[in-house]
């Protein structure tokens, strides 16, 4: 349940650019016909120059994707090993390598389309059927596009603030779950990390104890993700937690995330207020427990306060 809403967040981020890019290269290609079918095409090649621009074209956008290929994969492993043992950096890494990713797929959907029609045009010179027009403006313009795009990628995987940024975006978007219309209160910073701090305590206590109770597979804590997503899946697997206040302890531990990476320590009151109400709800929860067990009338009334956080 953690994996998907952290999925579900990732996606809005990056599907920002990627559909920059797909509309662009569907707005180039309309006007390609409109242009093809309406209006002569201003330039006039002979057989040796298209053959020429084809092929060149090909060969430098299957070239410049290598050495991006090639960059990318040592950027991976260099950015992983800097943030690796960092738990507080493993939302933003993840955030930052799950974008790359997909843009660097759309990249290598556009430079493989501009291969394929350079390669059609080298075939079908001399048959010059009517789309060809079309055919050898659309590799230009895929050409083109290709290449904006691969710059444009560099600079992010440059850019020495990347991380900060995609720090502060978790940190306002964790933000609105606590922004309502009314004046924000100002809160405590250091009693938000102090509550923040004893809930993620309890929890690892209270996974812990479900853990030796039903020893349930080991996989749980032998991934690379932090020990607190680890946990929550431990206890909405147990259905100590629903799915509601998983998502609000994973955007408190975003926001909180946020707040000692940054250089903004403002926090607002109704977030140190809902930080420490979980708080004390499931560490009444856990010393019920730990005392009776489950299947108690005690375990189930802390259970029903529990599950009435998100009610």
């Amino acid at each position: 349940m953690v994996l998907t809403l952290m999925k579900r967040k990732t996606f809005k981020r990056h599907l920002h650019f990627t559909t920059i890019l797909f509309l662009s290269i569907l707005a180039e290609t309309m006007i390609n016909l409109i242009i093809t079918k309406f209006y002569r095409n201003p330039f006039i090649l002979n057989e040796n120059q298209v053959l020429y621009l084809l092929s060149a074209m090909a060969q430098v956008i299957g070239g410049v994707f290598g050495l991006t290929l090639t960059a990318y994969v040592f950027f991976v492993d260099k950015f992983r090993e800097e943030n690796h043992g960092d738990d507080t950096l493993y939302d933003a890494t993840a955030a930052l390598l799950n974008r790359y990713y997909h843009i660097l797929a759309l990249i290598a959907g556009i430079c493989g389309l501009t291969i394929l029609f350079c390669v059609l045009g080298i075939i079908d010179l001399y048959n010059w059927m009517g789309i060809y027009p079309f055919l050898l403006n659309e590799s230009v313009i895929l050409f083109l596009t290709g290449i904006a795009a691969i710059l444009t990628f560099g600079v992010m995987l440059l850019d020495p603030g990347k991380l900060d940024k995609e720090l502060k975006k978790m940190k306002r978007g964790a933000e609105k779950y606590y922004q309502s219309e009314d004046l924000v209160q100002a809160g405590d910073f250091k009693a938000f990390l102090l509550s923040y701090n004893q809930l993620e305590k309890v929890i690892f206590q209270l996974a812990q104890a479900c853990l030796d109770e039903k020893e349930p597979p080991s996989y749980y804590y032998k991934s690379q993700r932090p020990q607190i997503i680890q946990s929550l899946r431990v206890l909405n697997h147990n259905e100590i937690i629903n799915g509601p206040l998983l998502e609000e302890i994973n955007e408190l531990r975003m926001y909180r995330n946020g707040l000692v990476h940054g250089i903004d320590f403002q926090v607002t009151q109704e977030a140190c207020d809902r930080v420490a109400e979980i708080y004390q709800v499931l560490h009444c929860a856990l010393e019920v427990f730990q005392s009776e067990g489950r299947g108690s009338e005690k375990w189930n009334d802390a259970l029903r306060d529990v599950y009435s956080l998100t009610h």
